[in-house]
């Protein structure tokens, strides 16, 4: 145990002059769990896509990494290529852009399986079911035979650690694993996580910006900040007693108690969006699956919905409905007096009403820098000439937070966080008067996502912005919108005064929601993680057909 399993000694990675990982060192030993906190843009994802050698060309990365005893820095591809997946496996931050939209499930993991062992098809295609199952997915038969899009990002999320799983790897880097996922599937993932690392005794590189996940599931912690590592020791030291005082500012950025939010917007009794007996449904051949069911509600101009749920309960769905994505399969949906698949008027459409995408990396084009990106929405729409097009898109920069030098720069350059700030400053860029959100902060560290809120709530009041607001995470919500939806399985359990359903739910299903929030936030008690009795991990973990 005295000898490191890996070993990272003054690890410099560049990008031309740029210095974004500075100096890093930093030790993870077998069958210990180390985790990397600290926000956007502080080099904790360029520090594990260093370790795997998948950084881009043109990076140049200095210094030490040491697996066992190979050097991994200025490993060839070949050696690289044995090495990935069979003894250090990596869980990506997106599980969609990570999976083979082309392959089904079970295909991806028995060809991760085949690369690195000498078992026939059938035998691999029964690891690849026992993987699913091990990773609590029902049906793993059935599982096997889907394709990506055919599973929630729950689920999604399972099948990568299913797949890092398959070769039974020595050391698991898992960047940021839970982002996008609600609080009571975050918390299922988060256990599975642990309860694997524990009984398969690997060793496990935490990569995230959420500290209660963080505080879960690692035995020690990392501080990053700019690349730099500002402190490292025993998650319950650095959680309780932290030396440096940017580590004590991101502690106090956790969410604590949410005020109500107050009405002061510019409402009208005018509906800006109308849904009447909402069905919706997917087709896979011949076969219909109805994925929401019976929605009916009102959004009156200027004011805000909150929608919440499971994953795979039907909330990006339902937006997809109100963008005019997806025509009902019985019902109506009217958006500004108009129905919203009116292909007649999509242009139109386009400039009042802007979604706020879930999936960064699907909805940036990675063949466009960013400059590009922020200046097409006000191309098509005729915005003003291109010196005014460029000042306009530094300008959506600066408002999310954003340096405008990052204008240059392709969306692989930037950090998940960094990629979700700028699909938001997009959106913005036309001046909608509705803004759908999908889960717009979920990838977000706690004070950017306070900055991003602030901003949301600020042009809501300068411009009666109608908002409609996805998301899990329940102390954001609150503070957000007016009027909250919660869906199960496509079904409406609760609607009404966001403040009355958060402080007194009135079904079991909001209340096993308000649970695994209160559990997955604020926990100051890390001692009882060591005997895994952390408060996280008494949320149920059920299978998922």
């Amino acid at each position: 145990m005295n000898t490191p399993l890996l070993n990272i000694s003054n690890l410099d990675v560049r990008y031309g002059a740029k210095l974004v990982v500075k100096a890093l060192s930093l030790q993870i030993r077998a069958g210990e769990a180390v985790g990397v906190i600290g926000e956007s843009g502080s080099g904790k994802s360029m520090t594990a896509l260093a370790i795997l050698g998948l950084l881009p060309p043109e990076a140049t990365v200095t210094g030490s990494i040491r697996y066992r005893d190979a050097e991994l820095n200025g490993m060839d591809e070949k050696g690289l290529r044995a090495l990935r997946g069979r003894r250090i496996a990596m869980i990506f931050q997106d599980p969609m852009s990570s999976l083979n939209p082309l392959m089904t499930v079970g295909a991806q993991i028995v060809e991760a399986l085949r690369a690195h062992v000498a078992i026939d098809a059938a035998q691999a295609g029964a690891r690849a079911a026992a993987l699913l199952e091990e990773v609590g997915l029902a049906l793993p038969d059935t599982q096997l035979r889907r394709y990506p899009f055919e599973l929630s990002g729950g689920q999604q999320q399972r099948v990568m650690i299913a797949m890092a799983l398959a070769c039974e790897p020595e050391l698991l880097i898992a960047d940021e694993p839970t982002t996008a996922l609600d609080v009571s599937t975050q918390a299922q993932v988060l256990a599975l996580l642990r309860k694997i690392q524990r009984a398969r005794g690997m060793a496990m590189l935490f990569v995230s910006h959420d500290l209660d996940a963080v505080t879960a599931i690692v035995d020690r912690v990392a501080v990053m900040r700019s690349g730099e590592l500002l402190e490292c020791g025993p998650v319950n030291e650095v959680m309780s007693a932290p030396r440096h005082p940017y580590t004590r500012s991101l502690l106090d950025a956790r969410p604590v108690a949410i005020e109500r939010v107050q009405n002061a917007r510019t409402t009208t009794e005018r509906p800006a969006i109308e849904l009447t007996g909402v069905c919706l449904e997917y087709t896979h051949g011949r076969q219909r699956r109805r994925v929401v069911h019976e929605v009916s509600l009102k959004v009156p101009e200027g004011a805000a919905l909150g929608i919440v749920g499971e994953s795979g309960s039907g909330k990006s769905t339902l937006a997809r409905a109100i963008m005019g994505m997806l025509t009902p399969a019985s019902g109506k949906v009217t958006v500004l007096g108009h129905d919203p698949a009116d292909r007649a008027r999509r242009l139109a459409f386009a400039r009042e009403c802007q979604f706020v995408f879930q999936d960064t990396s699907g909805s940036l084009n990675p063949r466009r820098t960013i400059a590009q990106a922020l200046a097409e929405p006000q191309q098509i729409h005729g915005r003003d000439t291109p010196t005014a097009v460029a000042r306009r898109s530094a300008e959506l920069l600066h408002e999310v937070g954003m340096d405008a030098a990052l204008l240059a720069r392709y969306p692989h350059q930037l950090s998940g966080g960094q990629r979700q700030r700028v699909v938001i400053a997009r959106a913005l860029a036309n001046d909608p008067r509705i803004l759908v959100c999908d889960e717009p902060v979920s990838a977000l560290d706690a004070s950017v996502r306070a900055q991003v809120l602030a901003l949301i709530a600020g042009l809501r009041r300068e411009r009666a912005l109608t908002l409609v607001f996805i998301g899990h995470d329940l102390g954001v919500m609150q503070s957000v919108a007016e009027k909250t939806l919660v869906l199960q399985g496509g079904r409406v359990i609760e609607y009404g005064d966001t403040h009355d359903i958060f402080s007194a739910p009135k079904q079991p299903y909001t209340q096993a929601l308000m649970a695994a929030g209160s559990n997955a936030r604020g926990q100051k008690d890390t001692t009882a993680r060591e005997t895994g009795h952390h408060p996280i991990f008494a949320l149920p973990c059920p299978t998922y057909a």
